[in-house]
C-alpha cells in the first residue's frame, strides 16, 4: 500500500508511532469507548504499518488499543478512581518505592503504570482483576486505551508529563513485585514463601539493595526491635555476593526505618 498520499487522524498517527517506534501492537476501538471495532479484538493487534494505516483511514477517530503482555513486552498496573489511587498508595507504602516509568492519566482520572515484562523463563504475568480494590493487573490476555484516546466520558487519556513515552524509559518491573503479582490469589503464603527463601539465601550484586530494603522493611512492619534487625541484616548481608559495605547497609536500614515511622503515621490517618 502507498502510504505517502494518506492524511491520517491524530489518532491514527499515534498508533502508527507506537507500532513504528515503541514497537506496540495496536488495534483500533470504538470511537469514545473501550471495546474493539475488530471481530478478534486484541487478537488482531499488530505492528504492521499498512494494517494499522487501512484501520484509521476507515475509522479515523478510532480509539487506540495496546495489547499487553509478551508480544507488545509491558505490563500495566492499572489504577480506576480514588479509591484506586488510595489501595495502590497503601501497598506501595507497605512494601518499597517503584522505580520512574512510563505512566499515562486515563479518562476517569486513572492510571496506568508501564512496566517492562520480565525476560525470565516459565513466568507468565496473567490478568488480574481487582488485584488491589479498584487496581488491575494487565498482562498477558489483556489491553489498554493509550493517548489521545476519549474516554466515554469525553475526556481524553494523557502521558503524564514527566513519564511520556519517548522521554522516558519503560522500567524494569522490580523484582519484589513480579513475585507478588505473577502467582493466584490463593497461593499467597506460597508466594511470600518463595520470595523470602529466595532473598535470605543472598543475592547477587545487581539485586542487593532491592533485597535489602525488602527485608529490613519486612521486619520493621512486624516491630521487630531495631538493635535485633541490625544484627539479623548484618549476618544476611554475609551471604550475598558481594556483600553491600557497612555504610550502604546502614544507609538502607536508616532510610527503611525512617519510611517505616512514615507508614505508621500514614495508617492511623487513614483509620483503617
Amino acid at each position: 500500500m502507498n502510504n505517502s498520499k494518506i492524511v491520517l487522524s491524530d489518532l491514527g498517527k499515534a498508533a502508527i508511532y507506537y507500532a513504528k517506534y515503541l514497537n506496540w501492537n495496536v488495534f483500533p476501538l470504538i470511537p469514545r469507548d473501550k471495546k474493539p471495532i475488530t471481530s478478534n479484538g486484541f487478537k488482531d493487534a499488530t505492528t504492521d504499518l499498512n494494517q494499522i494505516v487501512y484501520w484509521w483511514t476507515r475509522y479515523p477517530y478510532a480509539n487506540i488499543g495496546i495489547r499487553t503482555g509478551k508480544e507488545s513486552s509491558f505490563i500495566v498496573i492499572d489504577i480506576d478512581s480514588e479509591i484506586g489511587h488510595k489501595s495502590f498508595e497503601i501497598f506501595i507504602r507497605q512494601y518499597e518505592s517503584l522505580p520512574k516509568t512510563i505512566v499515562s492519566i486515563t479518562g476517569s482520572g486513572g492510571k496506568h503504570i508501564l512496566f517492562r515484562y520480565p525476560n525470565i523463563k516459565n513466568i507468565v504475568i496473567k490478568n488480574r482483576v481487582n488485584w488491589l480494590e479498584k487496581v488491575d493487573i494487565r498482562g498477558d490476555g489483556g489491553y489498554i486505551v493509550v493517548p489521545p484516546s476519549i474516554h466515554p466520558n469525553g475526556r481524553r487519556y494523557t502521558w503524564e508529563l514527566t513519564s511520556r513515552p519517548n522521554e522516558v524509559k519503560m522500567a524494569e518491573l522490580p523484582y519484589w513485585l513480579l513475585i507478588i503479582i505473577s502467582e493466584d490469589k490463593d497461593k499467597t503464603t506460597k508466594r511470600e514463601t518463595s520470595y523470602w527463601r529466595y532473598i535470605l539465601n543472598g543475592v547477587n550484586q545487581g539485586e542487593r539493595n532491592n533485597a535489602a530494603t525488602s527485608l529490613a522493611g519486612h521486619l520493621f512492619r512486624r516491630y521487630v526491635d531495631p538493635a535485633i534487625i541490625i544484627e539479623f541484616m548484618e549476618l544476611w548481608n554475609k551471604k550475598n555476593n558481594p556483600p553491600l559495605s557497612d555504610k550502604e547497609l546502614e544507609a538502607i536500614i536508616r532510610s527503611v526505618g525512617r519510611k517505616e515511622l512514615q507508614r505508621r503515621k500514614f495508617r492511623k490517618a487513614v483509620k483503617y
